[in-house]
């Protein structure tokens, strides 16, 4: 994985939801507290957390919670409040390399964030979250993304969904591709062909996927060695596997399960054949699971491409992100997109010198401009045309065709939990 840079935690039973920066109560009592210090976590820093995330997420299990301690927080950033006896909120970064476009990019995957619950309703999420964009724009992410618990957690930090997971049909595959008919893990892998991943397989396992996933989609984590031997060892802490099917020696599918009370959980399925699609649910297909947010304009706009060469300006208000807000230049050219940032400040239809004569601009708040880039909506459903020497004006009319021509990172395939 590229160094830098819930959520990516299984969405279990509101710890996240349960910040809500809007409430009031208890106000005088707090007043004689001291407010908690915040302090940023790199590496084996990140173990300090432990114990607040046993008392958020008791329900991972021992096996689980080992793991992810031992894998994956060494490799984390954190943001903690503190007070002097003990963390009271907490927030992960976990670094990933994307593949997005032609390029590859650092993005963050926000996980477990978590409050003490007898100091919830403090605005303590807000505080931290507001913060952590901040360290991923210095370290210049275009974007981060996380799996809410529910979406209206994460909405007033113009957080907006960017992809929707298939929804696998567990027994289906277990009994069509794999021969099993059990519900729970661990399974044996009884059809011709297919076997259980062991370590000797990753880099291959990597290999067939990233070139399986970049023929068919636009933005994915990109896989190395590594990550499979990770993901192995996350499977395994979860009562699962990962299964490769074999065809003429070469890896032509796999499947990544794990299991819980509730049964059996297909995390991904990669399949040269159509058995991917025949796997998915026949009545909701896809389901929306990964919500994303722009962080770093100028980095986010290097990665998408245009079928038109243009110039048009752009405002952006960004509520959480202050430092995002202003005025930014976006030049297409030679199918690439450029964005440059002119200047902060508010500004209105009689911003006068601040803009090019005639021209004109388009603004738009950061929520839409994360859905326009990864074509949730059209460039007509973000923005709005200010400025122009009138509604029909041809340097409008030629601005809505730049805009349009920008190809978005449609295609996301995001299926990471932790």
């Amino acid at each position: 994985m590229c160094p830098p840079g819930l959520c990516g935690k299984r969405p279990k039973t509101g710890t996240e939801g349960t910040n809500d920066r809007m409430d009031t109560e208890h106000v005088a009592d707090r007043k004689k507290e001291k407010e908690p210090k915040f302090s940023l976590l790199e590496g084996q820093e990140c173990l300090r957390v432990r114990e607040l995330w046993e008392s958020c997420f008791g329900e991972d299990g021992p096996v689980f919670t080992d793991y992810y301690f031992q894998m994956k927080a060494p490799r984390n950033t954190g943001l903690i409040l503190e007070t002097d006896e003990k963390i009271v909120s907490m927030l992960y970064l976990t670094p990933y390399c994307l593949r997005a476009g032609r390029n590859l990019c650092s993005s963050s995957y926000f996980v477990g964030v978590a409050t003490r619950k007898e100091y919830r309703h403090r605005g303590y999420m807000a505080r931290l979250l507001a913060e952590s964009l901040k360290l991923l724009k210095q370290r210049r992410q275009p974007f981060a993304f996380l799996m809410p618990a529910s979406p209206k957690i994460y909405e007033p930090f113009e957080f907006v969904y960017i992809y929707d997971r298939p929804v696998w049909k567990a027994r289906k595959l277990l009994e069509d591709l794999l021969g099993c008919k059990s519900q729970r893990l661990p399974l044996e892998a009884k059809n011709e062909g297919w076997s259980l991943l062991r370590e000797e397989d990753c880099l291959e396992t990597a290999e067939f996927a990233n070139v399986f996933l970049e023929k068919r989609q636009q933005v994915f984590v990109q896989r190395d060695a590594s990550y499979y031997y990770i993901l192995k060892k996350e499977m395994d802490a979860s009562n699962g596997g990962i299964f490769l099917l074999r065809e003429g020696g070469r890896i032509t599918a796999y499947v990544a399960a794990a299991s819980s009370e509730a049964g059996i959980e297909v995390q991904e399925l990669l399949a040269e054949t159509g058995m991917g699609e025949t796997a998915a649910e026949e009545q909701e297909q896809r389901k929306p699971v990964i919500m994303g947010r722009i962080v770093s304009v100028t980095d986010m706009f290097s990665l998408l491409s245009s079928r038109k060469d243009g110039e048009v300006w752009l405002y952006l208000k960004d509520e959480l992100l202050e430092e995002n807000t202003g005025l930014y230049r976006i030049k297409t050219e030679n199918t690439m997109c450029m964005a440059r940032y002119q200047g902060g400040g508010d500004f209105s239809e009689n911003s006068g010198e601040r803009f090019p004569n005639s021209r004109g601009f388009y603004s738009c708040m950061a929520s839409g401009l994360t859905e326009f880039v990864f074509g949730r909506k059209t460039a007509g459903e973000v923005f709005t045309a200010a400025g122009f020497p009138d509604k029909e004006s041809l340097e409008e009319k030629q601005g809505w065709e730049i805009l349009n021509a920008i190809i978005p990172l449609r295609k996301v395939w995001i299926n990471e939990t932790v």
